[in-house]
């Protein structure tokens, strides 16, 4: 079965897949976390070992620019939308959230018919020591 790929992952594969193309080497994780207009250089290793474990790149850990593609990819975007309800508060209150439209793609894996799931955006740090990080989606059920 192809691998679920989600839309950040997608966004980051696309780009090393373009990068390459037009330098000729892999960028670099700042060069990718500049890209995606995130900060952490963490965040994007996180999602590149993903990206290992899903078999779509393969790297050599230690090493600038050795991020390669890994043949012909079919991945699949199946899932599930869910609401995203709002934030949940990792340290100190936060405002109320109100994009009633907003939604997020889960594998149908995770959803169960049953029971209503919805998704809430982490705000805070308190939760780091459970890699739990500022910006990260949980899903509830």
């Amino acid at each position: 079965m192809a691998p679920v790929i989600y839309k950040r992952q997608n966004q980051i594969f696309e780009f090393i897949k373009q990068y390459i193309q037009n330098h000729g080497s892999a960028p670099t994780l700042r060069e990718i976390a500049d890209a995606m207009g995130v900060s952490s250089l963490a965040t994007v290793h996180e999602h590149l070992m993903t990206l290992v474990e899903k078999g779509l790149i393969k790297r050599k850990e230690g090493k600038r620019r050795s991020i390669d593609i890994v043949g012909p990819v079919n991945f699949t975007n199946e899932g599930v939308e869910v609401p995203i309800l709002g934030f949940i508060a990792a340290g100190a209150p936060i405002e109320p959230y109100t994009d009633p439209n907003a939604s997020m793609a889960i594998p149908s894996s995770f959803s169960s018919q049953k029971r209503r799931v919805y998704v809430l955006q982490v705000r805070g740090e308190s939760m780091i020591e459970e890699q739990i990080r500022d910006g990260d989606y949980v899903i509830i059920e």
